[in-house]
């Protein structure tokens, strides 16, 4: 008798799980579900993106931005068009740097993007706390770049702490990555650290 009961139980439970999640899925597709709901499944949707190498939408340097939730870094990227030295550290008044010299996010090839860090506990320039965590950022975490309404998804390969000497950025990749650098230890130029990313895919961004 209890046995029967269980199971009874165990069929109306998975009878409900089942026509919820029909429910949802097709009230979701139509477009039917409320904004914060749509944007709960953001995530599982990135299961879904198209083959990384399917063409990206043209990348826009305008209101550009990077983000490792991971690790709490989120700042602006600035894209200046000069490699010389000056320019490329006015850029970083602004936030972090894309170099000029490297790929676009989206694109074949390496995207070089590099930025201060600082232990100082107040700075007038906020921009130069932006890539103060960097160093506690892990493999398998994700990067996030967004440019207006299109999001470019990196996940992290490594993370080095390298001697000058030994940071070798290449520019040429045969498959799309990304690279991000800064200081080590943290405000100071002795040596750097160094993550590299894959290139996972794009989505377009919630409004």
């Amino acid at each position: 008798m209890v046995f029967k009961k269980i199971k009874t139980i165990s069929a109306f439970v998975f009878l409900w799980i089942f026509i919820s999640a029909a429910l949802f899925s097709a009230l979701y597709f139509a477009g039917w579900l409320p904004s914060y709901m749509k944007d709960f499944v953001v995530d599982a949707e990135m299961s879904f993106i198209s083959n990384p190498a399917s063409p990206a939408p043209a990348f826009s340097v305008k209101g550009a931005g990077i983000l490792i939730p991971s690790v709490d870094i989120d700042s602006p990227v600035v894209f200046p068009t000069s490699t010389d030295k000056n320019v490329l550290e006015k850029a970083l008044y602004g936030g972090v740097a894309h170099y000029p010299s490297s790929s676009l996010p989206g694109e074949n090839g390496n995207v070089f993007i590099f930025g201060h860090s600082t232990d100082k506990t107040f700075v007038k320039n906020q921009a130069f706390t932006a890539f103060t965590k960097l160093h506690d950022a892990k493999v398998g975490d994700d990067v996030l770049i967004k440019s207006n309404n299109v999001i470019y998804y990196y996940r992290i390969t490594s993370v080095e702490i390298l001697s000058p000497e030994k940071t070798k950025i290449y520019m040429d990749s045969p498959e799309p990555k990304l690279t991000l650098s800064t200081c080590w230890p943290v405000g100071n130029p002795m040596n750097r650290t160094v993550v590299e990313a894959k290139y996972i895919g794009m989505a377009t961004a919630k409004k």
